[in-house]
């Protein structure tokens, strides 16, 4: 019997075996990694507070925020923000919708912030606590935010004395909003953020407060508030609140989103939290965690449920280091820092990076530590190995002096004085390396600065080579015969030929022995199981990736599989578990879910859930890709959100159609375009290719495709001819062309749009500078920079006065500067 990739609601679902041949997205030389500067232009809207809300009581287990409307404006966003003395919280519902925790702090006291993306209609708001306190709770509805990353940086401090936090945002129109705990002996006054929001005294027992201030440019912004009473101690937390429209790059080599928090760990192991920290969708990610302290270093770090590695670290006078995860899942979760045990407390600085478009073979290739022997500034040089490479860095100095004007792009810079001899200033900074040489990140330390540790990392980008590879299902088994283990029977040799002939055209099998682990008997180690442990190795050997098959039933979660062999194996995550049991020593690195539909047994936001739960348990057990296969368009969010790491977009007997098939329809006609790598192709049928300009137009819109003469009587059973010619063509050189912007004093601006279309006018994936597009040599591209309000486009620098600007790609990575004028320019 053999199992198709089921295309969404039109095909019957067969018991076989099941091997499928992807094929990456190779790039012929390093991309460069565009950490995102502050944008100091914005090309879209802008956050509009359109309710806020207070209310204070003693809660014995929960108290209600009545009849709060959250509107009907697009891209809304219901924050809620509770204080508490000595109870943290344990839910907040809207109404029948739970609120997800994004930061917190309780040390002295509680401060959290709490949300929910796109709240419906008037509810109560009931916060229930994890015991009787008195609290103050507060809630803010917004409209114009970004529903995909709707908080990209948050931040936490406590002390004693005046509350103060700084959030370094990461886009331009953002709203920050912060909220500080202090024990009600005291009253709250004079925030210097721009307007308070609320400021509730409960004498005696808990003040809480909340102010809000929008920033037109990325960058620092503290808030604080002045203390009646200088000896109380506080917890404050702060978010950004990013608007629908910013977006850094679409390529996939960008910074994400960042978080920090800080404050003191005691004399025994302490654990320390970053709330929900997102990573993101984007291809080849990496999630980074710097942590300094004055007098304790870390014994581990976690996302979810999955240990970080160590990268550097350097320990004299203060702890600095550098963690790191390949590939982590794209739902948000907890990262949690546990600090070693020491014979005292110890202050310290968290924070964490997440980007997109990482080397995921090495993508910290080089590091640096270094200390001072004497009372001086951070400085630290590193000489990286690779070009276009990004270098981080993590001073630790005695929070006694204070840090400022680094040489490198400061991303944060927290002081934490808890005491007189427990102190710590932690930061971070970033540069981008264009040629392989030595870069220096240096800090001016207030005073004449004290004793410091530095530590610093090169990133380095995505190298492959060819812009779209091949997603091949091979339905037979590994070997002709039982336990033959030979070339000369091995059905799946033509895979390892193709990878042989091309090696930078990475290849990634989708296994399955029986639409699932199973093949006979799960409690049996038989021959057929034997027969693909090993098949799978001689994959893996040539360099082959291998997938997982898992059936999810249009996203059925009690499922109960077709293995019926294997009855204790009765959903999905069940399948996930037994492939790591059984295969993943043989080397499965991932897992492919098929039938994957969001229209299928539950809700869309129920089956959105479906496939992140499923995308994080892979995630969880050590496995590095999640791919789905949908066989027809979906909602752009399956991806955005982390339902899988790539989705199979279309299935079908017919060479697929660029804006019919290849252009989702809630992409369509989108400025920022959409991130090829996301989405794959299968078409059979197909008694020869398309024509070269055919399958090279096509691989401008998805990362992975597949042409098969097979026809619907045996479908995926067999290996094409013209595999070999088809990996040929798509095994073609490319080039980088990045495009700068700067005003028409030739300083440096940031965040305009520049659309890439075809001759023809057809969109083309595009982003905003710094841009850099990855162009197939031999192919005609159109660059068209957009302005934004009265920062117009002028000219080409060293070019052409006209905007749109047409050239051929050949061998060669070139970069464009585009000059803007007008009296909104920065």
């Amino acid at each position: 019997m053999k199992i198709t990739m089921l295309e969404k609601k039109s095909r019957f679902f067969f018991c076989i075996s099941v091997m499928l041949v992807l094929v990456l997205v190779p790039i012929s030389q390093t991309f460069p990694l565009n950490l995102v500067q502050p944008q100091t232009a914005s090309a879209q809207g802008n956050v509009s507070l359109r309710n806020v809300q207070h209310t204070n009581g003693i809660a014995s287990n929960t108290i209600t925020l009545s009849s709060f409307s959250a509107g009907t404006s697009s891209g809304r966003l219901l924050v809620v923000g509770i204080e508490a003395n000595n109870q943290s919280a344990t839910s907040v519902t809207f109404g029948t919708y739970s609120l997800t925790k994004v930061a917190g702090s309780f040390h002295n006291q509680y401060t959290a912030f709490w949300y929910l993306k796109n709240p419906i209609g008037t509810n109560n708001i009931i916060v229930t606590m994890a015991g009787a306190t008195q609290v103050v709770v507060g809630a803010y509805v917004f409209s114009g935010v970004d529903e995909a990353n709707p908080i990209p940086t948050t931040a936490t401090n406590f002390g004693v004395g005046n509350p103060k936090i700084t959030l370094t945002t990461e886009f331009s129109n953002s709203t920050v909003i912060d909220s500080a705990a202090i024990f009600g002996g005291a009253t709250l006054s004079s925030p210097t953020c721009a307007t308070q929001e609320w400021n509730v005294n409960m004498a005696n027992k808990i003040t809480g407060a909340s102010s809000l201030k929008t920033l037109a440019s990325a960058g620092s912004v503290t808030c604080s508030w002045t203390a009646s009473v200088t000896g109380d101690g506080w917890d404050d937390a702060a978010i950004e609140i990013k608007a629908a429209g910013i977006d850094n790059d679409v390529t996939p080599i960008v910074l994400n989103g960042k978080s920090t928090a800080s404050g003191s760990a005691g004399t025994s192991s302490t654990s320390v939290t970053l709330y929900n920290f997102n990573p993101g969708s984007g291809s080849n990610r990496l999630l980074v965690v710097g942590v300094d302290s004055n007098a304790k270093s870390v014994s581990s770090i976690k996302f979810g449920a999955v240990s970080l590695t160590p990268a550097v670290s350097h320990f004299v006078n203060n702890d600095a280091e550098f963690w790191y995860l390949k590939n982590p899942s794209s739902t948000p979760a907890n990262l949690v820092v546990t600090l070693s045990t020491s014979t005292q407390s110890a202050s310290f600085v968290i924070g964490a990076y997440s980007f997109f478009g990482v080397d995921q073979a090495n993508p910290i290739p080089t590091t640096a530590g270094t200390n001072n022997t004497h009372v001086s500034s951070p400085t630290i040089t590193i000489t990286t190995a690779n070009p276009n490479s990004w270098v981080l860095d993590s001073p630790s100095i005695y929070g006694g002096v204070t840090l400022s004007s680094p040489t490198c792009s400061q991303q944060w810079d927290v002081n934490v004085p808890t005491s007189s001899t427990n102190k710590i200033t932690g930061a971070s900074s970033s540069t981008l390396v264009p040629t392989s040489h030595s870069v220096t990140c240096s800090w001016t330390a207030s005073g004449s600065g004290d004793f410091w540790d530095d530590v610093a990392l090169e990133i380095k980008a995505v190298s492959l080579t060819a812009s779209t590879g091949i997603l091949e299902p091979l339905y037979n088994g590994p070997y002709s015969q039982p336990n033959c283990n030979k070339n000369s029977c091995f059905n799946w040799g033509a895979v390892n030929a193709t990878k042989k002939a091309h090696p930078n055209v990475p290849l990634f099998a989708i296994v399955s022995p029986n639409s699932g682990p199973c093949y006979s008997d799960c409690l049996s180690t038989d021959n057929p199981r034997r027969d693909f442990q090993n098949g799978i190795g001689n994959l893996t050997q040539q360099g082959v990736i291998v997938l997982g098959y898992v059936f999810t039933g249009n996203a059925n979660p009690n499922y109960p599989g077709i293995v019926k062999c294997c009855p204790y194996v009765s959903w999905s995550k069940g399948n996930v578990t037994e492939w790591a049991n059984w295969y993943k020593s043989s080397g499965v690195s991932g897992i492919l879910f098929d039938a994957m539909d969001p229209n299928g047994v539950g809700s869309n936001s129920q089956n959105l859930d479906y496939y992140q739960n499923l995308t994080n348990y892979t995630k969880s057990l050590g496995f590095t890709y999640a791919f789905g296969n949908a066989g027809t368009q979906l909602e752009r969010h399956f991806i955005s959100s982390g339902a899988a790491d790539t989705i199979n977009i279309f299935e079908n007997s017919y060479v697929p159609g660029i804006s019919a098939n290849l252009s989702p329809y809630t992409f369509a006609n989108n400025a920022s375009g959409y991130d090829k790598h996301n989405f794959s192709f299968l078409s059979w049928n197909q008694p020869m290719l398309p024509s070269n300009t055919t399958i090279g137009f096509q691989s401008n819109f998805t990362s992975f495709m597949f042409y098969t003469n097979n026809t619907a009587s045996d479908l995926w059973a067999k290996i094409p001819p013209y595999l070999t010619t088809l990996s040929h063509i798509l095994d073609k050189s490319t080039a980088v062309i990045t495009f700068n912007s700067t005003n028409s004093s030739g300083y440096p601006i940031t965040g305009y749009l520049v659309k890439v279309s075809a001759v023809n006018g057809t969109l083309f994936p595009s982003g905003y500078t710094p841009y850099s597009y990855l162009g197939q040599v031999n192919h005609q591209y159109v660059f068209t920079p957009q302005g934004h309000g009265t920062c117009t486009f002028n000219h080409w620098k060293n070019g052409p006065s006209t905007a749109a600007r047409t050239m051929t790609v050949n061998s060669t990575s070139v970069a464009f500067t585009v000059v803007y004028s007008g009296t909104s320019c920065p």
